[in-house]
């Protein structure tokens, strides 16, 4: 897999500059406003919520929410949102603007990457341990090691607690999930979470695994900021949990879940 070097945010700005460039939505053209943020505790991301709600007024917000972070625009400050964050039950009810998210269901995806991985012999034999984090994507953790442990596989746990802004505390934690993978003689980990620096302790920790399987959000310019060099993910495989590209969704501009959200944008 070539992970390159493409940030999202250059993305994002790209696609806002084609939408102008072919007349903006509805004669209207698009001023994007960029934030980045912390993905580790809830105080960096809660301030870049108010930074766009406040004090810019944003119409929609679109990039990257994590656990309940969305309810900050959506319930709290009603305002729209098209994120790669995963949909649950509750933040949909809660949700007090028009929202939507490119990220399949939890269980979906993570009984697609059972089966991808299963039909293509990648778990054959393997000893296997599940990383993530509590401040990213608990529920990603909780389903992928249900999952494997339903299938047999009995995975080794790598979960690291809620340490907030504690970035030399979660380093710590991460050393000893490391070594716990060592003597368990994990030779296939699979990383629920999607933040470079997961990785990075990991590495830092002197962990080495025979195979990596990643969310596809791993990928980017963040794993060189964190210095982590390629070769360390040489052969990795990368898992995308989003819309496109799946035989069995439709694509965006026919879900009528992106449909009605564009709808009710318009309105």
């Amino acid at each position: 897999m070539n992970f390159g070097r493409v940030n999202a945010e250059d993305l994002y700005l790209t696609a806002i500059e084609e939408v102008n460039d072919r007349g903006g939505v509805h004669g209207r053209l698009l001023e994007p406003i960029s934030c980045v943020f912390l993905p580790v505790g809830p105080t960096d991301g809660d301030r870049v919520c108010l930074e766009l709600t406040e004090d810019n007024e944003v119409f929609v917000v679109i990039g990257t929410t994590l656990n309940d972070q969305i309810l900050c625009f959506t319930e709290q400050h009603k305002t729209a949102a098209d994120v790669a964050s995963g949909m649950t039950p509750s933040t949909i009810e809660r949700a007090d603007a028009p929202y939507a998210a490119i990220i399949d269901s939890v269980d979906r995806r993570t009984n697609s990457f059972l089966t991808i991985m299963t039909d293509h012999g990648v778990l054959d034999d393997a000893t296997v341990g599940v990383l993530g984090a509590v401040d990213v994507s608990p529920e990603s953790y909780h389903t992928m090691f249900a999952a494997l442990t339903d299938a047999k596989f009995d995975p080794v746990a790598g979960l690291i607690g809620g340490n907030a802004e504690d970035l030399e505390a979660s380093a710590r934690e991460q050393e000893v999930i490391a070594e716990l993978m060592r003597e368990a003689g994990v030779n296939v980990s699979v990383s629920t979470s999607g933040v470079p620096l997961v990785m990075a302790n990991m590495r830092s920790a002197g962990y080495e695994t025979d195979q990596w399987l990643l969310s596809a959000l791993m990928t980017g310019r963040g794993l060189t900021e964190d210095g982590i060099p390629f070769d360390y993910l040489d052969g990795a495989l990368g898992v995308s949990n989003t819309l496109l590209g799946s035989s069995e969704q439709p694509t965006l501009g026919d879900d009528p879940l992106v449909a009605r959200s564009v709808d009710d944008l318009v309105e």
